[in-house]
């Protein structure tokens, strides 16, 4: 097991329970329920690695977090995702099951795509961590 998916409910349950954040967008999604009103946040890709040692179970978790917006400017995305890098960064995660080691972000860029008049700040994050119950006393 990764906790990949604690890992996800963690970040959410982050980002949803901010109210600064809750004045911004719309919502927090997994993925966005249809008719989702913009400005919101939702998971995009996101990936393990492992980071165990010999004596303890560790994992490195990519996400990206993209907050999507209409095209009346990057502005608005750009307010968000900083709110967003602020609140991941700020304390360690609260992870069941895992023990947050760090939390860094990786990539901060912004999309317009003219055809669908959309604008996407995609923010690429990395949460170590490590297994507790792996640990050597």
């Amino acid at each position: 097991m990764t906790g990949a998916l604690a890992v996800q409910k963690a970040v959410i349950a982050r980002l949803a329970g901010d109210p600064v954040l809750a004045g911004l967008v719309c919502g927090v999604h997994d993925q966005p329920p249809p008719g989702a009103r913009l400005p919101y946040v939702a998971l995009g890709r996101s990936g393990v690695v492992d980071w165990s040692t010999k004596t303890e179970r560790g994992a490195r978790h990519r996400l990206d977090l993209i907050v999507h917006a209409d095209h009346r400017g990057q502005a608005r995305t750009k307010i968000a995702a900083d709110r967003i890098l602020a609140l991941m960064t700020e304390a360690p995660l609260e992870i069941d099951g895992q023990d947050c080691i760090a939390v860094r972000p990786l990539l901060h860029e912004t999309v317009t795509d003219p055809a669908e008049r959309l604008v996407q700040t995609i923010l690429r994050v990395e949460v170590t961590t490590l297994d507790p119950s792996s640990l050597t006393p």
